[in-house]
């Protein structure tokens, strides 16, 4: 009678195990996350008309040191890929960043060694459509080297350019300028404008903005020994001539992004050294329309040692977005932080994203909903370098994307029947907590895989040393469970 009661135990065990431990991943969210393992590092995301996105990349090979193509890649409004294109370019590439024009097509600046001279630096526009087919392609080099940093499209349907220039040229002592460049939808240039930094050393335009009147503002900064780094910026009128110019010597420091306010007074963002070390200090510097200090607000880190500000954006209510990488020295660990200010600084909340590893952003924006989408990159020991994006709602809150865990699609075991030896192969719609157990026909565990970080992987697993018959593989992914069937056959 016991061994009866027993063996119908056993019986329901298995029939739990095989049948009912089949749980779908899914979880009803209004913000996502999404990852893509390749051999490309992000530099910046847009959200495009038809509410999805795209993404902008660097493209390498051999080395993280030698970016040589762009890449391109679409998504949907939930981050489920549509396209991936790919632009050659043949030597090393520096990206300025992204933008939609009107009608959908997409523009692209981008830096790189000049085909014939590997001394010269050239920048380079690709316009392609809304399928990533590529319309044109120009090139300035103007046989020095010139760089571009960042593009926007002006209120005149126009594209401008903001950037650095490494020679020195007419009138301009130093050894590097700060320059604009306005191009037709062509891509023909229209004009183009250098100015001085006011130090004969290094500078590097940052931040490029149109003003009210239909002028121009950049940011950036210049190499003010003993100082270090000063902030500067420069309005110019509609034509890119320069109207002034300011630079802020308080600290070591440079200009990020820069905002007009509704009564013509702008706000300056600046990163200044924490302690003499990293750029991670925020300050907020109040400006009057001749770019002239009214006000230094410093923003106070909270929960970490150290932040650094990457980006900022003003919301249509009037404040502002920080988008920050926050490192935590006593676990050694990046993330994304978001904060929101007001006008003076006062910080109205702050979320924190990312996966508890090395997760390092480089670019977001504010979506047509009101929240935010973030981009950046994962690094795991295991697994690589991964392209990690989040999009949140208007309150920076965020629930895990919505799949589901298939034993057909995302989690594979092989070979099915196995002499000892099988493999299981993952490919999962994002980075994921994994861990595998392995019971045999009573119940009994008798293999426990650790819990590690999994994307697109294989597990090996060795069953030589049992009997031949039928196993559960009992997958735990996150907050899912997935079981599977396995049969042991030696021959």
């Amino acid at each position: 009678m016991k061994t009866s009661i027993l063996l119908i135990r056993k019986i329901i065990l298995f029939i739990f195990l095989f049948n009912v431990l089949i749980i779908p991943f899914s979880i009803n969210a209004q913000g996502w996350e999404q990852s893509f393992g390749s051999s490309s590092t992000p530099r910046s995301i847009i959200q495009t008309m038809d509410g999805g996105y795209l993404t902008l990349n660097y493209k390498w090979s051999g080395s993280h040191l030698l970016f040589t193509d762009i890449s391109l890649r679409k998504l949907n409004s939930n981050g489920e890929e549509e396209w991936d294109k790919i632009i050659e370019g043949g030597y090393r590439r520096d990206l300025g960043g992204v933008i939609e024009t009107p009608n959908g097509d997409l523009v692209v600046v981008s830096s790189g060694e000049n085909s014939a001279n590997n001394d010269l630096l050239q920048i380079d526009i690709f316009k392609l459509d809304n399928n990533g087919i590529e319309i044109w392609q120009k090139s300035i080099d103007n046989a020095v080297r010139i760089k571009g940093n960042s593009i926007l499209l002006s209120n005149d349907g126009n594209y401008i350019i903001g950037g650095t220039i490494f020679n020195s040229i007419d009138n301009m002592p130093t050894k590097e300028n700060l320059l604009l460049i306005k191009l037709s939808p062509e891509g023909d240039l229209i004009w183009e404008q250098y100015y001085s930094n006011n130090y004969n050393s290094y500078s590097r335009q940052y931040g490029l903005s149109q003003t009210s009147d239909d002028g121009f503002i950049l940011t950036g900064y210049g190499n003010n020994n003993p100082n270090g780094r000063s902030a500067i910026c420069i309005k110019t009128d509609s034509e890119g001539v320069e109207e002034w110019k300011n630079s802020y010597d308080v600290e070591d420091n440079f200009a990020r992004d820069i905002f007009q306010m509704d009564d013509g007074s702008y706000r300056l963002f600046c990163s200044f050294r924490n302690n003499g070390s990293y750029y991670s200090k925020l300050v907020m510097l109040k400006l009057n329309e001749m770019g002239e200090i009214q006000q230094e607000l410093t923003i106070d880190s909270i929960s970490f040692s150290v932040d650094y500000p990457h980006k900022v954006k003003k919301t249509a209510d009037g404040n502002f977005i920080v988008f920050t990488n926050t490192f935590s020295s006593s676990i050694t660990e990046y993330n994304y932080r978001l904060y929101k200010l007001d006008p003076n600084g006062n910080i109205l909340w702050e979320n924190e994203y990312g996966q508890n590893h090395w997760s390092y952003g480089f670019d977001f924006q504010i979506t047509s909903d009101g929240g935010f989408i973030m981009i950046g990159a994962i690094s795991y020991v295991n697994i690589g370098g991964i392209v990690y994006i989040v999009k949140t709602d208007e309150s920076g809150e965020y629930i895990s994307n919505t799949f589901e865990l298939s034993g057909n699609e995302n989690v594979k075991i092989y070979p099915n029947p196995t002499d000892g030896i099988f493999s299981i192969k993952f490919e999962l719609p994002r980075v994921s907590e994994v861990q595998v157990r392995i019971y045999d026909i009573t119940g009994k565990e008798i293999l426990t895989s650790p819990k590690q970080s999994i994307f697109e992987n294989k597990l090996e697993f060795n069953l030589s040393s049992f009997t031949d018959g039928v196993y559960i593989v009992k997958i735990t992914v996150d907050d899912s469970v997935l079981a599977k069937r396995i049969v042991l056959q030696k021959f």
